[in-house]
């Protein structure tokens, strides 16, 4: 009927929507029964997990049972009814660990809030987590991932039927809490949790987030939740009343407080108006330790933005716009006041007690602070970078003069009996939030304690009883200096992996605050920079890049870190390593390409790669896209090739899916005649030696995983033709515009080039006779012939069933015919000195595919692709 009915009319659209619908239904269908399968398999492994006591065991069996999962999933459906085998396997090739390996820990990491709120019991209840929340959860979380949202919200549905962690025998008590798998899933986000040390790994809690509501006295939970109701309230008034002195004459910036405890305030009149402003932040102080001891850290942004704006005044500075005039006679008074201002000044410039106080209870509390909101990261960053200034005006300037202090000048200081205060409170605060930071290795003293020092038989006036002498404030800026880095080391190893990812994200958008014009958004892989690109000179010493970097540094090395953590990380940090490896500033990008590579050797030679896993290829992605964006220079070039060339000599039987991305990034390699690279030179006329740069296929040829070689064939074949075909604008395409020296260069690089695609030949003919052929996935993105039943539409019909004898729906026959048809569009399009070679390999191919696959395939070779090109 179907055949009888004409395109265009009404009655075949129906059908042909009929058919879609039917199809879609199918395929939903099939999805729902592959996620109820994965349910299944899943409980059946959790016995196993829960006695597991070694974490880096249980992480290593997840990952086996995606793997597995992966690779059993096309039998386990091809029983399923309305599925037949092009469908389970079209199912298959859909469905990849890594996506597999992250549901698992989101859907028991749900299973776990529903025991720990006691649903399944009280059913019908509230469910921590809504559908959409858990998809979203899902699906933004940037790591690789082939699953429908089909898939997703049956996954949902059976965790909130079925207590997977129950069937398997865990109970909720005490003990259980400290099991390694338990402790695995608390680690991703604590459960939820807003009490003190929630957002922590549990290693970094005194105890768990499961237990602390249980063991927490209904007394202490009564008289905590109406504080917490008495704070909320009256948050708003408070910050505004505190921060009216320090926002002063301009709101929402530090210019009132640069006013009043500057130059301009030094009048004994205005000694009230200094207290005041240090009791202000001594209640900033104590506001923010009250609000994050109640649980309710998402208030703290609002103080600690207050306290940093106090603290960093140096931004006063930098702010201040010098008025620009052509008057001779007002350009000579401007000059000379500013002499005299400079004059009235002491040597140096000084480092108020007020400003150091906050500057303390910034990096005391904020961890925990940030740990719950992650808007408070901004403020906590900028005082570091502000610290990180401090630190390097101070010590680059050591040798030639006395010792100085080191911030913009406040000579007037009040009374600092408010600061004397706060020495209490703060130390109450280490105890309260369990911050204890150790003693710095330079510094043995706490700042409270420098300040006691620093006001021993003095009297508090406003002559500078309030500033620290010149070594008390080197001392001062050292000690905050080491606090910094050790906030930062422990962001790395204390941080829940909800937190951490929070704490990323913020560090980078610092980053590329200092790096670029704007910030985007998003973190995802960009075809364009953010903005111009800024100078640096002027905080090298201070750039958070060299922060991130670290930190993620941190991550890899941790042999007890998940591998969840590096996908969910690496997700954030990568883009922005690419994005500053094209920075203008040689010293920013030479910097960006080294975390690469530094993060890149740590993992590989750590961690095995399982199949049906793509976290290799994520982790080549910011190579590929550095060369592919064509920003970066020659010397980020080098840096980038001279790289991947030390990874593939040290690591290369783990690359796994990292070849792909390894020779995309391979392929935009260019040449320039001036200026050959050492990579790019080599004599394989007289000697047979390559250009170093040829390692790289050797190695991936010599590969002991033929999957491995089938998913990254076609992008291989690929990076070859570029240099048969190649190197860029500079090659010659006329035998007269070459010389002789440049000749022999360019053939240096063709000749190995045809060498090596002549061995991809021999092995596809060699896989072709396995009884048991991997899958090349990379086939189906090639504009290759049609299969199957599209077949019959073409109008060489005759012909192309000649393939069908051979296609065995691998994809093999698919990359092959590519390779031909690649040799064959080259050889119109290389430079003259590369056709001859390229001719030669062409027909020596021909006669080889005559045997395997057989003439058929010849015959199709010869007739699609040799042909056309010869008319």
């Amino acid at each position: 009927d179907e055949e009888q009915t004409p395109r265009d009319c009404l009655g075949h659209r129906s059908l042909h929507g009929a058919t879609l619908t039917l199809k879609v239904l199918k395929n939903q269908e099939a999805d729902q029964h592959s996620a109820r399968i994965f349910v299944q398999s899943l409980v059946t492994l959790l016995p196993r997990l829960l006695s597991l006591q070694n974490p880096e065991e249980v992480d290593s069996s997840i990952q086996s049972f995606a793997s597995t999962f992966c690779s059993g999933l096309q039998s386990e459906l091809s029983g399923f009814p309305g599925m037949d085998g092009s469908g389970s396997s079209c199912c298959q090739t859909l469905m990849n660990a890594d996506g597999l390996y992250l549901v698992a820990f989101h859907a028991l990491s749900l299973n776990l809030k529903l025991i720990a709120c006691d649903y399944y019991r009280k059913k019908p209840a509230p469910v921590p987590a809504s559908l959409k929340e858990f998809v979203r959860q899902v699906q933004s979380s940037r790591v690789l991932m082939v699953l429908s949202q089909v898939w997703i919200e049956e996954l949902y549905h059976q965790v909130l039927d079925r207590n997977l962690l129950g069937e398997a025998g865990y109970w909720g008590t005490t003990e259980e809490h400290h099991l390694p798998f338990i402790v695995m899933l608390t680690d991703m986000d604590g459960l939820g949790s807003s009490a003190v040390g929630g957002q922590m790994v549990s290693t970094a809690s005194e105890k768990s987030p499961l237990a602390q509501e249980k063991n927490t006295p209904d007394s202490v939970t009564a008289g905590m939740c109406f504080a917490r109701f008495i704070l909320i309230g009256c948050w708003k008034n408070l910050i505004d009343t505190l921060s009216t002195l320090l926002t002063g004459r301009v709101a929402g910036s530090s210019k009132g407080l640069a006013f009043i405890l500057g130059t301009e305030g030094i009048k004994e009149q205005n000694q009230k108006e200094r207290d005041a402003i240090c009791m202000s932040l001594d209640g900033l102080r104590k506001a923010a330790r009250l609000s994050c001891a109640l649980g309710v850290a998402a208030n703290c942004a609002s103080a600690l933005a207050q306290m940093s704006a106090a603290s960093c005044v140096q931004d006063e500075k930098e702010e201040k716009a010098v008025p620009e005039t052509t008057d001779p006679i007002a350009q000579v008074k401007q000059k000379v006041e500013q002499k005299l201002e400079q004059i009235g000044r002491p040597q140096g410039v000084q480092l108020h007690t007020a400003h150091v106080l906050c500057m303390d209870a910034i990096l005391s509390v904020g961890l925990e602070m940030g740990s719950h909101n992650a808007d408070c990261w901004q403020h906590v960053f900028r005082v570091c970078e502000y610290i990180s200034t401090l630190e390097h005006s101070h010590f680059s300037d050591g040798g030639s003069q006395p010792p100085i202090t080191i911030t913009q000048a406040q000579q007037a200081s009040g009374s600092l009996q408010p600061a004397d205060v706060s020495l209490n409170s703060s130390s109450n605060l280490s105890h309260v939030l369990d911050t204890n930071i150790s003693k710095p290795v330079i510094q043995s003293i706490t700042i409270q304690e420098l300040i006691k020092e620093n006001c021993k038989g003095k009297a508090f006036d406003f002559r500078g009883g309030g500033v620290l002498s010149g070594s008390n404030a080197a001392r001062a800026v050292c000690t905050l200096s080491t606090m910094a880095d050790k906030l930062f080391e422990d962001a790395a190893v204390k941080l829940n992996l909800n937190a951490l990812v929070g704490f990323l994200n913020q560090l980078q958008k610092a980053s590329q605050a200092q790096l670029f014009d704007s910030i985007t958004e998003t973190v995802d892989y960009s075809l364009a920079m953010p903005g111009e690109a800024r100078s640096t000179h002027d905080r090298r010493s201070a750039l958070h890049l060299f922060r991130l970097g670290d930190v993620m540094l941190r991550i890899v090395r941790s042999r007890s870190c998940p591998l969840l953590h590096l996908m969910k990380t690496w997700s954030v940090v990568g883009p922005h390593l690419a994005e500053a490896a094209c920075h203008k500033e040689r010293h920013v990008s030479q910097k960006a390409v080294s975390f690469i590579h530094d993060i890149l050797t740590e993992v590989l030679t750590d961690w095995n790669e399982l199949p049906y896993f793509h976290f290799n290829e994520a982790l080549f992605r910011p190579f590929e896209h550095i060369m592919q964006l064509e920003l970066c220079d020659e010397d980020v070039q080098d840096q980038v090739i001279t790289s991947i060339g030390e990874l593939v000599e040290v690591c290369s039987p783990q690359i796994q899916s990292g070849w792909r991305p390894l020779f995309s990034a391979l392929k935009t390699v260019h040449s320039n005649k001036s200026d050959v690279k050492e990579y790019l030179v080599g004599d394989y006329s007289m000697g047979k030696s390559q250009a170093p740069v040829f390692d790289v296929f050797e190695a991936f040829l010599n590969t002991d995983n033929i999957q491995v070689f089938a998913n990254a064939a076609t992008d291989y074949i690929m990076c070859l033709m570029k240099f048969v075909k190649g190197l860029g604008d500079e090659d010659c395409k006329e035998i007269g515009d070459c010389l002789p020296g440049l000749e022999s260069s360019s053939t240096d690089l063709c000749l190995p080039a045809l060498d090596y695609l002549r061995k991809c030949s021999q092995l596809l003919a060699k896989i072709y006779k396995m009884p048991s052929k991997p899958i090349f996935h990379g086939a189906q993105l090639t504009s290759l012939p049609i299969r199957g039943s599209e077949r019959s539409m073409s109008s060489e019909d005759g012909i192309e069933s000649v393939l069908n004898e051979f296609d065995d729906d691998t994809g093999l026959i698919q990359v092959w015919i590519l390779l031909l048809e690649q040799l064959t569009t080259a050889i119109s399009n290389c430079p003259r000195q590369h056709q001859p070679p390229t001719l030669e390999l062409l027909f020596e191919l021909l006669r080889e595919v005559t045997k395997v696959p057989g003439p058929g395939f010849g015959i199709f070779a010869v007739t699609h692709l040799l042909l056309p090109v010869m008319s």
